[in-house]
């Protein structure tokens, strides 16, 4: 029932095409691409977004703005041997939603996500044999909270955009303003320190000479 729904409702699509939306296929060197775009010109709003847009037969890209047809809908992009290098999906020439990256061996490269043009939420980067090297979470385009490096076996935190230093770091940060604090203090103490036991050392010697000269 499920499988006669599915063909019923590409058969439909067929028929009765989305008239707002063109499909494009082109190719350059060494990609072959494949994506829609919106059939009249759209207004891009004056931001710092990323717009994607099709003009003279190639994609262009700028920010804040376009001079073309906005890609909207689902993107491939695919290297020579079909196999895809990128997949995705626009909403008026924006990245939205998840994103995945391929080597040319298959294996995914990364996997973010995307709101409006903005790269917000999970994020994986994996090497070309299949390990995860990175992990984390992008706010507003920035890096954002937890962060792990699993080539490096470490955990980083940021906030913004900005690494948070580490407990570790933060200990051994503190050992050090400590260190100076308490050095300049000894520094301070240091002179006085001296004065007193030079004064000791002159009450003795004078001590001893009087007692040498009652003797006498």
């Amino acid at each position: 029932m499920k499988t006669f729904i599915t063909t019923l409702f590409l058969v439909l699509i067929s028929l009765f095409p989305n008239k707002d939306l063109q499909q494009k296929k082109i190719s350059d060197l060494e990609f072959n691409y494949s994506f829609y775009v919106l059939s009249e010109a759209t207004e891009t709003k004056k931001n710092f977004k990323n717009y994607f847009w099709f003009k003279s037969g190639e994609i262009h890209s700028s920010m804040g703005g376009s001079n073309g047809q906005l890609l909207h809908g689902n993107y491939v992009k695919s290297y020579k041997n079909h196999s895809i290098y990128e997949q995705g999906n626009f909403k008026k020439g924006l990245k939205n939603g998840t994103w995945k990256k391929w080597y040319s061996n298959g294996l995914l490269e990364e996997i973010s996500i995307w709101k409006n043009g903005v790269k917000s939420g999970k994020y994986i980067k994996f090497s070309e044999d299949g390990n995860v090297l990175f992990k984390g979470k992008f706010k507003k385009n920035l890096k954002n909270g937890k962060w792990i490096d699993f080539k490096a076996k470490d955990t980083l935190h940021f906030k913004n955009g900005v690494k948070k230093p580490t407990e570790k770091g933060l200990k051994f940060k503190t050992k050090k303003i400590l260190k100076k604090i308490f050095s300049k203090k000894e520094n301070k103490k240091g002179p006085k320190k001296d004065q007193k036991r030079n004064q000791k050392r002159n009450q003795r010697q004078n001590h001893r000479k009087k007692l040498a000269l009652k003797k006498k």
